[in-house]
């Protein structure tokens, strides 16, 4: 299932409240309250202090998670959920890193999954090609990252510790392509179907003898 953005919310700032039902006991102690238009005369006063005052104070922003969206494909919304939960665990992973090289194709894998991810929304049939993502590259990539990470944390510069280092440094970098060939492969069939599709309205021109027509309106 697709993870939705969380939804945010706007509220007045609590002083609002405040500043209203002070004005209102201001009143209360200045003035008596004898008729009924006192009462109104004061709760008008204090709506117009909350209005004025929410203007001027900054809101409060809530943010209300929102459930996943099933796609009401079984296999596809495992993919989808294993695979936001993997890129999730990345990202807290990959702020935490301080070398450029890392961030990089760090950042460059999670857009890469991502469009995967889209992939495999508008076009089901390319789910099963994900497993090994899913269940061997992912998780090697959460592990290896986290070690690069510690390793940075910890200092030290070893011999040991920098060949560890240039080793997930280079492995990240042929993940990164590696992927990016995926996606590509994924992209294939939708490639080969448009394709199809210019060729026979190409043909069907021709035949009518639109072709050459439709060419110089387009101009």
């Amino acid at each position: 299932m697709e993870p939705q953005a969380p939804k945010l919310i706007r509220h007045n700032s609590p002083f609002c409240y405040y500043i209203a039902g002070g004005v209102f006991l201001l009143y209360a102690l200045l003035l008596p309250f004898y008729r009924l238009s006192d009462y109104l005369l004061a709760g008008g006063l204090a709506a117009g202090a909350f209005a004025v005052s929410s203007i001027f104070l900054p809101k409060q922003v809530t943010a209300v998670k929102q459930e996943p969206v099933s796609s009401g494909n079984e296999a596809v919304d495992k993919a989808l959920s294993e695979g936001h939960d993997y890129l999730n665990q990345l990202a807290g992973i990959r702020r935490r890193i301080i070398g450029d090289k890392v961030k990089t194709s760090l950042v460059s894998i999670e857009g890469t999954v991502n469009l995967i991810l889209k992939d495999i929304v508008s076009d089901p049939s390319d789910a099963p090609q994900l497993r090994r993502l899913m269940s061997y590259y992912l998780p090697t990539l959460i592990k290896l990252s986290d070690f690069y990470q510690r390793l940075e944390e910890q200092g030290g510069s070893g011999e040991n510790v920098e060949t560890s280092k240039a080793r997930i440094e280079e492995n990240l970098t042929v993940l990164d392509s590696a992927l990016k060939k995926q996606l590509d492969l994924l992209y294939e069939n939708d490639a080969l179907d448009i394709s199809s599709d210019i060729t026979v309205m190409e043909q069907m021109l021709s035949q009518e003898g639109l072709k050459g027509g439709l060419n110089d309106t387009l101009k």
